[in-house]
């Protein structure tokens, strides 16, 4: 959990699937008592309750197939990182992979893979996607060749940066993955 916590992958998962579940219902409306390994609750609500229907969206960042299935479950944006495990030159590739193995997913529970949207963190702290425009417009192509039409950026774009912002939800339409 991006060093927040040390624990076993299997206990991470475990804590993301019952936390989304719990969060789900509780944005859902749903006050029917809920008693899991982690959270017990009996009428939990929340105040004062969700004005979206059904629920606001839920963004889980996933990379492994533990919590990719999480996020299949209940994400209505997946988000994904670089990471320190992957050149930038291989982070595309494993990239593309992970929304495939996030599609599967979703088709293995009847969920339909294109109500997930897709997003991008990029932290300059790993990769400066913001050194120039060309880089910027370069990491937004690359994106939208496995769906992503979101980024974020974990930082103040590089002062020689000239572009204020970058977009990717025009260019092409969100079922061309690659």
């Amino acid at each position: 959990m991006a060093g927040v916590l040390e624990m076993q992958s299997g206990e991470r998962v475990a804590r993301l699937d019952e936390g989304a579940a719990v969060i789900d219902r509780l944005l859902r409306g749903d006050v029917t008592t809920f008693a899991g390994r982690l959270t017990r609750y009996e009428a939990a609500s929340m105040a004062p309750g969700c004005m979206q229907s059904p629920r606001v969206p839920i963004t889980i960042a996933a990379n492994g197939d533990g919590a990719l299935r999480v996020a299949a479950r209940y994400a209505d944006v997946w988000n994904t990182w670089r990471g320190l495990e992957l050149p930038v030159e291989e982070f595309f590739e494993a990239t593309v992979n992970r929304s495939r193995r996030l599609d599967q997913y979703c088709a293995d529970i009847g969920r339909d893979p294109s109500t997930v949207r897709r997003s991008l963190l990029v932290s300059p702290r790993f990769f400066d996607a913001w050194a120039d425009e060309g880089a910027a417009e370069s990491l937004v192509e690359q994106s939208m060749r496995w769906g992503s039409r979101s980024l974020f950026s974990a930082g103040r774009p590089s002062p020689r940066c000239r572009c204020s912002s970058i977009s990717c939800t025009a260019s092409r339409p969100a079922t061309s993955r690659s």
